[in-house]
């Protein structure tokens, strides 16, 4: 991701420039470039909902006593979306490894189960599934 960036900024200010990007001592095709920065973004884009999301309908009780209970509320939501879509394990804090799930409404929880699901299956065949053209008859 960070040599796309670096190539796209470059092109930026000198268009006409031909660069060859180099991972492990090959030379990197446009799409797969693209291809991973499409990967990257939707991943985050889905992250970010997800932490939207269950930030708008948890209550704030679990954190109460925490010294700054939003924050720790959102780092907490944002490491839960996390660990939901990209298969890393526990996520921070209140949901860590020393704690669990189960103060989270059900709602968070079927959509927790969800998100899991789509990351441990992949990503694109999930949402492909749920686009209307799949479901057309060719």
């Amino acid at each position: 991701l960070g040599k796309a960036i670096l190539l796209g900024v470059e092109r930026t200010h000198s268009p006409n420039v031909v660069r060859a990007t180099r991972y492990n001592g090959e030379n990197l095709e446009r799409d797969v470039l693209n291809s991973v920065v499409v990967h990257l973004i939707t991943l985050s884009a889905l992250i970010l909902t997800l932490t939207a999301a269950t930030l708008c309908w948890e209550s704030d009780a679990p954190w109460a006593d925490a010294p700054s209970p939003q924050i720790e509320k959102l780092v907490d939501m944002s490491g839960a979306a996390l660990s939901m879509f990209s298969n890393v394990g526990p996520a921070f804090g209140k949901m860590g490894a020393l704690e669990n799930y189960g103060f989270l409404s059900a709602p968070t929880k079927l959509l927790y189960s969800g998100a899991m699901l789509i990351g441990r299956l992949e990503i694109w065949i999930v949402l492909a599934i749920l686009t209307p053209g799949f479901w057309r008859r060719s």
